[in-house]
């Protein structure tokens, strides 16, 4: 990477932007990127998105803000983020596919987090059968024909 320009640095950082941060606060675009940062204009993030290195200080603040790794916004070298895998040497496709594999991925933990409670209401449904069961006995109401415990259907 040439270290005067700071372009696919500034890919990674958008990306994660608009997958981490916009929302209704922080609209995707460049410009709720550059409020998202406190700037008063998009100026400096169109800098940075033709390849324009970010000053020390918006190095810092991308590193409060976002997590990035000072020494990788201040030289292009080592990791983006903590001790992650070094996607820098991976083609943008590639840092695009493991965007949308970390997304997919939350939506599947979500998925599995719906159906383990669905189980588990399953599971006190069940457990409660036997006693809905010798209630109705007691009563004298036959299964198929008990609307509640105690009574009769219709009556």
């Amino acid at each position: 990477m040439n270290k005067r320009d700071f372009k696919e640095l500034f890919e990674i950082i958008y990306d994660k932007f608009i997958s981490s941060f916009a929302d209704g606060n922080w609209p995707e675009s460049k410009i709720g990127f550059s409020k998202f940062l406190a700037h008063e204009h998009n100026g400096k993030v169109q800098a940075w998105s033709k390849g324009q290195w970010p000053s020390a200080y918006d190095c810092w603040i991308l590193h409060q803000k976002m997590g990035f790794n000072l020494e990788w916004l201040l030289t292009g070298q080592g990791v983006p983020v903590g001790n992650k895998v070094d996607n820098l040497a991976l083609p943008l496709t590639h840092q695009a596919k493991i965007v949308d594999l970390e997304r997919e991925n939350a939506q599947l933990r979500e998925m599995l987090d719906d159906k383990r409670k669905l189980i588990s209401l399953y599971e006190k449904r069940e457990q409660q059968i036997p006693l809905i069961e010798s209630c109705e006995k007691k009563a004298g109401v036959p299964t198929s024909t008990a609307v509640s415990c105690g009574t009769k259907g219709g009556e």
